[in-house]
């Protein structure tokens, strides 16, 4: 069931003094900066760390891991979320952009959480880890589900595969380039599971498996995009049943 936008607008009337659109939009500013600082400490970490090698490759490297990869991509999706939020600018484009980038985010916390944790380098940043693995999933969860204005669309679900696809060609191209910065073999892939050399069936075996996750991640775009059309229609529905009994009472 469709609700008509207007219903949304009279509720922002009747709530609090403090619009939604801004706490949305601060929430948002918040995060980003938060994340990005994560980013940028991680980013010099690396360069210190692999100060032998050349610093584009090093950069690469860090571009070309999956996790600071749909990070900074999430991070851009927030700030112009939040710049949209203080402007009164919605749209259906954005909401699919959003919830596509927020799938991606939050496969990146579930497979850390679940399967990635224990096996984190001693000399890990934590604070970096944890604010890319778990705050900025969950927020981007939250956001792309509770701060829907306008209905996303179904094709939400399958721009969240685009980056993994994408990611996917470029590691294995990039991969066979780049000498592996801990020993002297060639080939450099962030994870185990897309190297060809570890997993059985060599480079068909790293796509197969790269896809399958990709399909994951397409799968929790389109959870996302159910749940945020389901609460937008559930809250346009209460408020229309208020304003119906307002004038019945009148």
């Amino acid at each position: 069931m469709s609700v008509p936008a207007k219903v949304f607008e009279e509720s922002a009337v009747d709530e609090e003094a403090v619009p939604p659109s801004i706490r949305w939009a601060a929430a948002r500013a918040t995060v980003a900066a938060l994340t990005l600082s994560a980013l940028g400490t991680q980013l010099i970490y690396e360069l210190d760390k692999r100060a032998a090698l050349d610093a584009s490759v090093v950069v690469g490297n860090f571009l070309g891991t999956f996790t600071y990869l749909s990070s900074i991509i999430m991070v851009f999706v927030l700030a112009q979320a939040s710049y949209a939020a203080l402007h009164g600018r919605t749209s259906t484009g954005s909401g699919r952009l959003f919830v596509a980038c927020a799938a991606n985010v939050a496969f990146v916390g579930i497979f850390y959480n679940l399967a990635l944790r224990q096996t984190m380098p001693p000399d890990s940043i934590t604070w970096v880890n944890e604010t890319v693995h778990v705050v900025l999933p969950v927020y981007a969860v939250v956001d792309a589900v509770f701060a829907r204005r306008n209905r996303v669309p179904i094709s939400a679900g399958w721009a969240a595969g685009v980056l993994g696809v994408l990611w996917t060609v470029a590691t294995q191209l990039r991969g066979t380039m780049v000498s592996n910065p801990d020993d002297t073999s060639q080939g450099w892939y962030p994870y185990a599971f897309v190297n060809p050399s570890d997993v059985p069936g060599g480079l068909f075996g790293a796509v197969g498996v790269s896809l399958v996750l990709t399909g994951l991640i397409v799968a929790i775009g389109f959870l996302l995009r159910s749940l945020s059309n389901r609460l937008r229609t559930r809250r346009g529905l209460r408020v229309l049943g208020r304003s119906q009994g307002t004038r019945d009472s009148s």
